[in-house]
């Protein structure tokens, strides 16, 4: 089966950032830095995952970092049959960077998610180029989005930080030509200005990242309430296991993706195809048990 009939894939007429302008302020009050940050944000929380849900209430936010399983989740909830974005998002007919269509609506005094389309379920990765740059409403707008959308499910993912650093290093950006090795993930998002991220070796060093990583959880967890808040840890294998039940979806569809082989090649990807940016979703979502449910429309 193709990758576009497997995830009801249509073609938009276009990609359009519909105003390339810088974002907003940070609003939150809080400045760069955090200092070294405690190590017990490495792993997931176990209680995070008793989250007392029979099925998914969206929006479901990833409130993640790049590189750190946001193509996974959205590959296994789009599987199920909900509606899925990844990086970009698409309003009418006209694709924009969800990063782009974010800071427009909070720039407006909306919603955060308002112009952004809102057909999706599942926002997989919310950053992306704003004004010629990386920009993090999962960072910058945190207040914001969980404010807007109180109901709302949030997943906070996380993975072994070096083999992040090590996969963020590797990845293109996504802003210049695809050619330009030296646009990485990791350059980028050391030039960013984002809130909490120091570089204070000057290296962009793992430790950096760590240090950032460790800052950005801590802040997830002060600011989201623990019924909403989803934890995930990408290395551990019971993950997929873990959120069929929680929220009633096939286990089957569970399988990691947008992996490098080269770099990290004891990870098993299974069977899962590439993944489209925008899954449209079903009619119908798959149950745990291979049932099937009406898919709700998305109110929020």
């Amino acid at each position: 089966m193709s990758d576009a009939r497997r995830y009801g894939v249509t073609v938009a007429a276009s990609v359009v950032d519909d105003d390339p302008s810088p974002p907003p302020p940070h609003r939150d009050g809080r400045g760069r830095g955090g200092g070294t940050a405690s190590r017990s944000c490495h792993r997931a929380r176990k209680d995070a995952r008793m989250i007392s849900r029979s099925r998914l209430i969206t929006p479901a936010i990833n409130l993640g970092l790049p590189k750190m399983g946001s193509t996974t989740l959205q590959s296994f909830l789009g599987c199920a049959g909900y509606g899925a974005t990844h990086w970009m998002c698409q309003r009418g007919t006209m694709r924009v960077h969800c990063a782009q269509c974010i800071a427009n609506s909070v720039g407006e005094g909306l919603p955060p998610l308002e112009k952004c389309g809102g057909w999706a379920d599942v926002y997989a990765e919310i950053n992306g180029p704003v004004g010629g740059r990386l920009y993090f409403p999962q960072v910058e707008l945190l207040g914001e989005i969980v404010r807007a959308y109180p109901n709302a499910t949030y997943f906070l993912t996380f993975r072994d930080t070096r083999a992040w650093h090590a996969s963020l290093s590797n990845f293109w950006s996504g802003l210049g030509a695809k050619s330009d090795k030296g646009r990485t993930m990791r350059d980028e998002m050391i030039v960013a200005n984002i809130t909490g991220f120091d570089n204070a070796s000057g290296k962009g060093g793992p430790e950096d990242f760590d240090d950032f990583f460790c800052h950005h959880v801590e802040r997830v967890r002060e600011v989201v309430p623990l019924d909403n808040l989803v934890e995930i840890d990408l290395d551990d294998t019971d993950t997929g296991r873990m959120i069929s039940e929680m929220f009633d979806v096939y286990e089957g569809c569970w399988g990691r993706t947008n992996v490098n082989s080269d770099l990290h090649p004891g990870i098993d990807t299974g069977q899962v195809p590439k993944v489209p940016h925008l899954i449209w979703g079903k009619s119908t979502i798959r149950g745990k048990n291979g049932t099937m449910r009406i898919r709700p429309i998305p109110t929020y």
